[in-house]
């Protein structure tokens, strides 16, 4: 098990500032991290290469007095990623990352800033891409099993999977609501009395 500092971003984060501040909000909280690069921005030494520095050295700390590894977690990236001050921030986390400690980052734009291509090349990257993360037809129809559908409901499958493009979530909503569905369905056609739905 590991630590896991959680940062969902929005537009506003795409203010350098407005980055920092929720970074070290989530690095606090998760990590236990002390702060620094606030402090350092109100005395304006607040450069994303000093700020990174800064932090990767607070996170060195901080982790080593850890007993586990931790994750920073930088999900909806892509709102933030025409921010310089922002990529500037999170290469240099990247490159100076102590040992226990990993990123990961969440996006709908391919990572394009120093030193990705780098850690990609070296082979300490992981990339995953929308068709990664969907199910395949077995899959899903796994899933949609394992959801308790009876027997007869099972006609429904192919259709669900198609609908739902092998998107988990969407798989999921789909056989919870199918049962329903499918009962209504019955009780137009008068195949089921409505107060046995």
């Amino acid at each position: 098990s590991c630590d896991i500092a959680w940062l969902t971003l929005d537009e506003a984060d795409a203010d350098f500032r407005t980055f920092v501040a929720a970074l070290e909000g989530v690095l606090r909280g998760a990590l236990g991290a002390a702060g620094v690069a606030g402090a350092l921005i109100e005395e304006g030494r607040g450069e994303p290469a000093a700020l990174a520095r800064a932090l990767a050295n607070e996170l060195s700390a901080a982790s080593s007095r850890r007993a586990r590894d931790a994750v920073i977690f930088f999900d909806d990236f892509h709102v933030v990623q025409a921010c310089a001050g922002v990529r500037e921030l999170v290469g240099g986390l990247l490159r100076g990352l102590p040992p226990r400690l990993h990123v990961v980052i969440a996006g709908r734009l391919p990572l394009d800033f120093a030193p990705v291509a780098k850690l990609r090349a070296d082979g300490l990257v992981a990339d995953f891409t929308q068709n990664d993360l969907r199910f395949t037809p077995e899959e899903a129809v796994a899933l949609l099993e394992g959801s308790g559908l009876e027997a007869a409901e099972r006609e429904t499958y192919s259709q669900l999977v198609r609908r739902a493009d092998g998107w988990a979530m969407a798989l999921r909503l789909s056989a919870q609501v199918a049962p329903a569905l499918e009962a209504a369905r019955l009780i137009v056609a008068g195949l089921l009395e409505p107060g046995r739905v």
